[in-house]
């Protein structure tokens, strides 16, 4: 009789381990685990967030970077309309006053290689007069073919200087860069002194760098802020050579 009460206790002995093995975790080991496990969710939640908020911080200073630089060419774009409107009425009226004057055009510093007074022939006037109408209508393809076609015809001419500076800037807003570039720097080569010089160095570094011209592009920035360290393209270059290097380049 006793062997068969033991029997079912030995059969069911397996059991009562295995359940007692299974047995939930009592409160507190439940809540030491969910502390831990919270520890190591919200470390890496914290990194994370670290690593994003620095990757939206770098995006900003690209915007910002781009906003400048856009911000640069629209400022460009009416400073070329006023330059131009004043060229014309400056030179209308040298014209009207028989051909008086310093030829230093609307930018107060263009060299020419004319004897001051000397009035254009009415065919290089209208050569150069083509070219301003093209780019006063944005037409920076044909401006700059007009532009070509008047340094062809005219190389010493009254508005050499300054058309080839608008030849450079064609090329520019045209996003042709390596021929901006080319332009900008035959600018600075003819006229080393003229009022544009530090914009076209300025474009330059700007061409270089769409053309990811990286090293080329840091040395003319660096060479605005030298020659010209307290204009505003200075500014702008600096702020440009930050970007570059947050960027890796």
């Amino acid at each position: 009789m006793k062997r068969l009460i033991l029997i079912p206790l030995l059969l069911s002995a397996p059991l009562l381990w295995a359940a007692e093995k299974n047995t939930p975790a009592q409160p507190a080991d439940l809540e030491s685990r969910v502390q831990r496990l919270e520890r190591v969710l919200g470390g890496k939640a914290l990194v994370d967030m670290q690593l994003r908020l620095e990757q939206l911080q770098q995006e900003v200073q690209q915007l910002r970077g781009d906003l400048e630089q856009q911000n640069y060419q629209i400022k460009e774009i009416k400073g070329h309309q006023r330059d131009l409107y004043a060229d014309i009425d400056r030179r209308l009226l040298a014209l009207e006053r028989g051909g008086a004057g310093n030829g230093g055009g609307a930018n107060g510093g263009e060299q020419t290689t004319e004897p001051q007074g000397q009035v254009p022939s009415q065919e290089e006037q209208a050569a150069y007069q083509k070219g301003i109408d093209l780019l006063q209508e944005f037409k920076y393809g044909q401006a700059a073919q007009s532009f070509a076609a008047y340094l062809k015809a005219f190389p010493k001419g009254r508005y050499a200087p300054i058309a080839l500076y608008w030849l450079a800037d064609a090329y520019y807003s045209d996003r042709k860069y390596k021929q901006a570039i080319s332009q900008y720097q035959r600018l600075l080569k003819d006229y080393p002194d003229n009022s544009k010089a530090v914009q076209a160095r300025l474009k330059i570094g700007y061409s270089q760098a769409e053309l990811k011209q990286w090293k080329a592009a840091r040395q003319s920035m660096e060479a605005v802020i030298k020659l010209h360290p307290k204009s505003t393209e200075a500014s702008l270059a600096q702020r440009y050579l930050q970007r570059l290097k947050q960027q890796g380049h």
